[in-house]
């Protein structure tokens, strides 16, 4: 039996803001216009960069996060089929696309159709050799690093899971008679997988959508948790289920054979809730403990919400009716290792869309650069498509937009303005023009290559000030060497 118990959700006060995410700004990092529709699901890699499938427009990207450039990855999917993806610990990319799995591996090059005539990328569950067939929608990686996709059977109405290890084989999960038949546009539509190998997979279906527990040996169970249109599943590190659609469940097993589950009903308290997608912090792989689920909702907004006693906790990240722009739906949400959070949005205007990626972070300057990895964390120094904006020319961890102490004895002052008139006017990079003076670097406090009248008016604004600040932990003046860069 599901004992469902409704926890004093009324007594809470939302505000946009919580105290949690206070001096957090959410900020748009890529914007896709009218006609491109949508920007689906994420995964993060080893070097931080972001990567978005894009569902309807059929094709795979990547967004550097020091730049903020795009590049696409694949391109050329059937509309709709650019679904699931997943990194492994490797910088392996799986992601769904045309009903099927591709995997690409780190060093791949920029892909374009044909895909199978492609060398960087190659289907390791195939409709040719496995019989998957659209919607294949949910990819999952675990921690040895196996890969997951869920999809239909060709010309059925079955579904299948299909586990590919990292050389390759592929294995089903689901024995037959026992795979889900589901109806018309229903579908399994999330992953979830428990340190032990136990997978999770979830129905999407209007009601009466079932939960199954695949574990590496014993039976199959099926769980039927009472969510209408389950988007989202997570396993925490206790062992429970989050289950995620029109509401919001958390599931405990009460039974060694997990035959019985009481559930605690977490569900924001708003009436326009409707998770679309799911995101757990995983003690010792990202920020937070096992008792935290981060949601994007159909309608209302992204939240974090933390399961704590007497009271749950709910925090609305991202509040579509006041966010600038607004948003319709919320599709996807994941964290760094950083504690930053990325979402997927879309917002609905008239005969069309327009999508964005968005990044919650501390930073107090607006620019591109989250505040630990800023060298000037008050003034605006980093701009997009620009790797090198965040210019510092003695390495000291503090950004020349910053940093006027060409003495090193951590202000400006006197000594300082007669070392920036000895090289007013003059060119510091050799690209720039001859004859360039490297010795003056430092007095080129825009970074554009010479000493001049830009130079004179940041000089005066730091005039007397200490450096800085800077957010980066190895900041030090003078610089101990030449290796504090963010």
């Amino acid at each position: 039996m599901l004992a469902a118990t409704r926890l004093g959700l009324a007594l809470l006060l939302l505000t946009p803001a919580s105290a949690a995410f206070a001096g957090k700004r959410a900020q748009q990092i890529a914007v896709y216009p009218s006609g491109t529709v949508d920007a689906y699901c994420l995964a993060l890699d080893s070097n931080e960069d972001i990567w978005v499938t894009h569902a309807y427009a059929g094709y795979v990207e990547r967004i550097n996060e020091d730049s903020l450039q795009r590049t696409t990855i694949a391109s050329g999917f059937p509309s709709l089929t650019a679904l699931g993806i997943a990194i492994d610990s490797e910088d392996n990319v799986y992601f769904s696309g045309g009903g099927e799995l591709w995997k690409r591996d780190p060093e791949g090059t920029q892909c374009d159709p044909p895909l199978d005539m492609s060398p960087c990328l190659r289907k390791v569950v195939s409709t040719e050799l496995h019989g998957i067939a659209d919607p294949a929608w949910p990819v999952y990686v675990d921690l040895a690093n196996n890969a997951y996709i869920a999809g239909r059977i060709v010309d059925t109405q079955t579904h299948q899971v299909f586990k590919v290890s990292p050389d390759g084989q592929v294995t089903t999960l689901f024995a037959p008679p026992n795979l889900p038949i589901l109806g018309q546009y229903e579908f399994l539509k999330d992953l979830a997988i428990e340190a032990s190998g136990t997978v999770f997979v979830s129905e999407y279906k209007p009601s009466g959508g079932k939960v199954h527990r695949i574990p590496t040996s014993g039976p199959i169970q099926a769980i039927t948790p009472g969510v209408n249109y389950i988007d989202g599943i997570e396993v925490d590190s206790d062992g429970n289920l989050w289950v995620a659609g029109r509401s919001v469940l958390k599931l405990t097993p009460t039974e060694p054979d997990f035959s019985d589950w009481d559930t605690k009903d977490l569900t924001p308290p708003t009436s326009s809730f409707d998770a679309k997608n799911t995101y757990m912090t995983k003690p010792g792989v990202w920020s937070g403990g096992g008792n935290e689920l981060y949601t994007t909702g159909l309608i209302g907004g992204a939240w974090k919400i933390t399961d704590e006693e007497p009271d749950p906790v709910y925090e609305l990240l991202l509040d579509p009716s006041t966010s600038s722009p607004p948003f319709d739906y919320g599709l996807d949400v994941i964290e760094n290792k950083r504690g930053y959070l990325y979402l997927t949005t879309e917002h609905f205007i008239p005969s069309n869309a327009d999508a964005s990626v968005w990044r919650i972070c501390e930073n107090l300057d607006t620019d591109i650069r989250c505040d630990d990895r800023d060298n000037c964390l008050e003034v605006d120094n980093a701009a997009k498509g620009v790797p090198l904006s965040q210019y510092d020319a003695d390495h000291d961890g503090y950004g020349s937009r910053c940093d006027a102490d060409f003495d090193q004895d951590s202000a400006s002052g006197l000594t300082d303005f007669g070392i920036f008139k000895a090289c007013f006017g003059k060119l510091v990079d050799e690209n720039v023009g001859p004859p360039a003076d490297p010795d003056c670097a430092e007095s080129d406090l825009n970074g554009d290559g010479g000493v001049g009248i830009a130079d004179y008016g940041i000089f005066g604004s730091l005039y007397g000030n200490p450096v800085g600040p800077s957010g980066l932990g190895c900041a030090l003046s003078p610089p101990v060497d030449d290796s504090c860069t963010p």
